[in-house]
């Protein structure tokens, strides 16, 4: 069960970046616009424009949510062969859907419709070149990143989210999902560098940028992250925490203070 909550909180976390959501608006409209596999000949715009963003949004749904499972349940495997794994469940999934979809939205005009190999093909090359994209051009190391980021064995890891402590073992959690580096927590903060956010726990530091609020029940102190899940605030970190969210937050205007009781 936590490696399903932890499925699709990465899922989440992949499609839920604006610079992906501008990347899908930006392909929709260039291919609406192009209208390519005979779609400009037989489709007026309005109906070229419903069929492309359902391509577009059917195929980033699929590619990520095989790109998260990849991350979840095959942790362990190199990122290239990660890559390569997830480039092959993409196509297996998205040829047959793509394949359907064609056909309803072009009402029985088939002649320039791919057939499913072929479909599964195009979706398998794309895959790896925006995966060959993401990694050599997109998530290049950027001087003042923390350098914990290096030590992570999945380098499209881009933004540390939080990072947890327990025994002799520090779990990362990030955009691309969490790993477990053997390591001293105070080690893992040190290597912060400085990354804006806060410690709320003797063993849970939280990024700025992760959260949502702040929420008191029954007595106790909870920081709520944008997954809506939760980490303690200890006693020893409370005055802190708050002094931090409720008023430096509140000042930039953001909603920090959640349900009570």
């Amino acid at each position: 069960m936590n490696k399903i909550r932890e499925f699709f909180s990465t899922l989440r976390g992949y499609v839920a970046s604006p610079l992906r959501a501008w990347i899908v608006l930006f392909l929709i409209a260039l291919l609406t616009l192009s209208g390519p596999f005979g779609s400009y000949d037989k489709m007026g715009l309005a109906e070229r424009l419903a069929y492309w963003a359902g391509v577009t949004v059917m195929a980033t749904l699929v590619v990520n949510a095989s790109r998260a499972f990849f991350q979840v349940f095959a942790a362990d495997v190199r990122p290239l062969w990660r890559a390569v794994l997830c480039a092959v469940l993409s196509a297996m999934l998205l040829a047959p859907l793509l394949s359907i979809y064609s056909l309803r939205l072009f009402h029985g005009r088939t002649d320039d419709i791919p057939g499913i190999p072929t479909i599964a093909a195009v979706v398998f090359l794309v895959a790896l070149f925006v995966a060959a994209i993401r990694h050599y051009f997109l998530h290049i190391q950027q001087p003042g990143a923390p350098r914990l980021l290096e030590r992570l064995a999945d380098k499209n890891a881009e933004e540390i989210l939080r990072i947890s402590g327990r025994d002799h073992y520090v779990d990362i959690y990030t955009d691309c999902g969490k790993e477990t580096l053997l390591m001293r927590f105070s080690d893992a903060l040190a290597e912060l560098d400085g990354l804006p956010g806060h410690r709320v726990h003797r063993s849970h530091w939280v990024a700025e940028a992760a959260v949502r609020g702040y929420r008191r029940r029954d007595g106790r102190a909870f920081v709520v992250l944008l997954d809506d899940s939760e980490l303690p605030v200890s006693r020893g970190y409370r005055a802190e925490v708050e002094a931090e969210l409720l008023s430096a937050r509140g000042a930039r205007g953001k909603p920090v203070l959640l349900d009570q009781s």
